[in-house]
């Protein structure tokens, strides 16, 4: 296989369409509920570090125009859904 091939092979597995929609269904998963249920030792304020270390490493990997500071205050606020008031 030659470097090109290599290449190519290497875009279509990490920036393709279904690179694309793999990442943003990762995203759009991340809740704070079940990351306090997976991590029932830490406090509720380390489950957000936790949730805001996540995002931070998905932001990258999204589309371009989704990729705003906008997105990412939405998609924190959405990571409450349905727990109740701390």
């Amino acid at each position: 296989m030659s470097i090109q091939q290599l290449f190519d092979a290497f875009k279509v597995q990490y920036e393709g369409p279904a690179h694309d929609l793999f990442v943003l269904k990762s995203w759009n998963r991340i809740n704070l509920k079940e990351t306090i249920e997976k991590n029932p030792n830490k406090s509720h304020l380390q489950a957000l570090d936790i949730i805001i270390y996540e995002l931070r490493q998905l932001n990258l990997s999204l589309l371009m125009n989704i990729q705003t500071d906008n997105s990412v205050y939405t998609r924190l606020l959405l990571t409450y859904e349905g727990v109740p008031a701390l």
